[in-house]
Parts: structure tokens; sequence; C-alpha cells
């Protein structure tokens, strides 16, 4: 018989240690997640945490998310999902389906769809839950519509639609009169507690005028899912820093994701951050070739030459005003402006932060929030200006899809009679 050893902190492995300190975990939790990880890793030898020296967001592998998910009953029908995961790109979709523990269609359990639905949807677990996971055919606001109406009527008892990818996020905020640095970072997500749709109005000479009239704006997030919502906002409770720990988990374990540097961090000095006004064009520079119609391109509204739209801010000589130092993923709630159209203007961004105090700029969110009772949980990829580009596309999905994962498990749902 082996005698029982006593489990003390110095045995934990440094990083994971200072990990939860750092994390302001008790040491309770401390070690309970110690022990969590232990028999997780026992069950799932193949997944382990990344304690490399420089490893990017160490954390628990998704072993423990695996071992801590008691998955619900398979619905017996349609009528029991109450969760719906919509995702705009495939990239995204396939990163929320890599996280996914059980897979009904594998089991040989088919739900189809109700007549006049175009959607194609996998179901299976996710966080625990059954979910129910859809793309719709392409981006914007308005193929979110047409799949959230067909999802309405195939599934229709889903109580929360999370839109999960990527968006961009606003660098800048007012203080007063004055800008500042925002907190917001790449790799950052952003959970919605509100959505305006901002191409939606008059277009006059010269400026756009969004619809901002009652009957035109979209409605307050339902009740259940506004105070789901405000358990994190605070980000002190225990709540919050379930989430904000279950989103920082390290990828490189998961063998799904680990087959490609598509997930991974892009690595320092890649989040730039570019002033307000500075435009993506041929900078002038003594050691570049001037380009006539980028020296002529002052204006917010000047177009810039079409080679600058396809080369890169290195190739353009684009010079940051600031660099942001890697650190874990942050959470943050707010509005987000949501449209059929990318958002790549440093000016209209800055003006929806100004005049509505939008931190995150997508596609879909305002498309399904007028169906369901709708959370857009989102990485930041780029800082929605001229400058943007994809290199931070894979690890914001990732960091999103985890997020949303680590929410799908705090979700309380009703009694249901239509549980398997």
């Amino acid at each position: 018989m082996h005698q029982a050893q006593r489990i003390n902190k110095s045995r934990i492995p440094p990083t994971l240690r200072s990990y939860f300190e750092l994390n302001h975990a008790s040491n309770f939790i401390l070690l309970r997640s110690f022990i969590t990880y232990v028999a997780a890793t026992r069950i799932f030898p193949a997944l382990r945490i990344d304690l490399r020296p420089g490893a990017r967001n160490i954390g628990f592998s998704l072993a423990v998310l695996m071992a801590n998910a008691a998955a619900q009953p398979m619905p017996a029908s349609r009528d029991g999902f109450r969760i719906a995961v919509i995702c705009a790109l495939p990239e995204e979709r396939d990163t929320v389906e890599a996280l996914m523990t059980s897979y009904y269609q594998n089991e040989g359990r088919r739900y189809g769809k109700a007549r006049g639905d175009d959607n194609a949807y996998t179901t299976g677990v996710l966080g625990g839950k059954p979910i129910v996971l859809v793309a719709p055919r392409d981006m914007g606001t308005t193929n979110t519509r047409d799949l959230a109406r067909g999802l309405s009527i195939s599934f229709t008892n889903i109580s929360y639609a999370l839109v999960v990818g990527v968006a961009g996020g606003a660098p800048f905020v007012l203080d007063g009169m004055d800008w500042k640095y925002s907190d917001i970072h790449l790799g950052d997500v952003i959970i919605s507690t509100h959505v305006l749709e901002y191409d939606f109005g008059r277009q006059y000479e010269g400026y756009f005028r969004r619809r901002a009239e009652v009957e035109h704006a979209l409605p307050r997030a339902t009740a259940e899912v506004a105070n789901f919502v405000r358990k994190f906002i605070g980000g002190r409770s225990q709540d919050f820093r379930r989430i904000l720990v279950k989103t920082n988990f390290d990828l490189g374990s998961h063998g799904r994701l680990n087959h490609s540097e598509y997930h991974q961090h892009p690595g320092p000095n890649k989040d730039r951050v570019y002033g307000q006004g500075y435009r993506h064009k041929h900078q002038d520079r003594p050691d570049r070739d001037a380009c006539a119609t980028c020296e002529a391109c002052t204006a917010w509204y000047d177009k810039a030459c079409a080679r600058s739209s396809i080369a890169t801010c290195e190739e353009l000589g684009c010079q940051p005003i600031r660099i942001n130092a890697v650190r874990p993923t942050m959470i943050h709630f707010g509005t987000y402006a949501s449209g059929n159209a990318v958002m790549r203007s440093g000016h209209c961004r800055d003006l929806m932060v100004r005049d509505d105090g939008v931190i995150g700029f997508e596609m879909e969110g305002a498309g399904a929030w007028e169906v369901f009772g709708t959370i857009v949980i989102k990485g930041v990829v780029d800082y929605a200006d001229s400058h943007k580009n994809k290199l931070w596309q894979g690890y914001a999905a990732a960091r999103a899809a985890l997020c949303a994962t680590a929410l799908i498990e705090e979700i309380e749902l009703a009694d249901s009679p239509y549980a398997g």
C-alpha cells in the first residue's frame, strides 16, 4: 500500500504556481487545480501543460477542461438545445469545433432541421453542455440575420446565441475631453454588453447619419442574457476569474490545433498601434521612393494608391507610435458596432468611440441580436484602421473560442422537459 504523501506548493512547477498567484487564486484553488491537472493528464496522457521557459500563456492544458466538464444528457430532440454558437468564418468555426468534447453525429445521432431552413448544423458538447454550431454562408449582418431566422425555426428553444470569432478593437478612448490609450491589446477578448448597427441610416453628401431612433435601434439584451453577463463585468468576482484563467489555457497541447502555426501567438513586437489619422500608405521617407498619390493623401477621405492597399506596413515604412508588450489575454466588456462593411478607417472608428462609446467592431452580432438573446465574444485581431492585417487572426480566434467555452460552462439552464 502506498503511503499518503503531503502535497505542498513547493512541489508544484514554479511556472504553474506563479500563474495562479498572478491571478490571486487562494491556496485551496491552487491545490485543487494542481490535483485536477495531475488527474486529467493521467486520463489524457497526450495532453500536457507547456512549462518550457518562454512559453506563451502558460496555464492548464485542455485536459483540465475535459476533466472538469460534466456533460449534460444528449437532447432527445432539437427542442432540447438551448445554446447556439455562430461563427462567420470557416476558420473560426473549425476552432470552436476543435474544442468540442463530443460530436453527436459521430455517435449516430442526427437531429435534422425544419423545412425551409438552409443552414448546416453540427451538434455536440462544448463546455459540458449540448450546443448547436452553425456558420452563415458569408460574413455580414444580413447573412447572419438569415441564419438566425433559420436557426430559430429548427431549434425553437435557443436561449443563448454566442457569436464567436474575431473583431477589431479600439486602441484609443476618450478621457474627458482628451484621448488616451485604451487597455485593449491584440489577442484580447471583447464580450458584448450591447450592439449597435452602424451602417443602417442615410447617406448624405459627404457624410453618413446612422438611424438612432428608438424604433430603429436594436433592442436591449434579454433579461436572462444581461443578468448572466453582469456577473462578470466587474472583473473582480470568482466567476470572472474562472473565465479569465480558462481563456488563457495553453492551446499548444491540443492535437487538432497544434498542426500549424495558425493559432500560435505571433510573438513580441507584433502588437503595433498607429496614431490617429496615420494612414496606411507610402510614407515620406528618404530611404524610399516617393509616391505622388500617397503624398497627396492627407485627409481621412483621400485615397491612397492601389499598391499600398496590398503592401505591408513594413514595405510602406509605416511607423507605430506604440508597440504593446506581450501579456496574457485580458477580457473587456462593452458595446460593439456591427455592420456589413469591414471597418478599416481610423477616422470612422474614432467617431463611433467618441459618440457611442464603442470598443469593438464586427460584422455578425447585429444579425443574431434581433432574434436571440445574444452574446458577442470575439478576439481582437486588429485596431479597425487602414493598417489591419490577418497576422493575429488564428490566435485571436482561439482565445475567443476558449472564452466562449468557459462562459458556456458558467451558464445555468432552467429545467427542460426535452432533455434526453
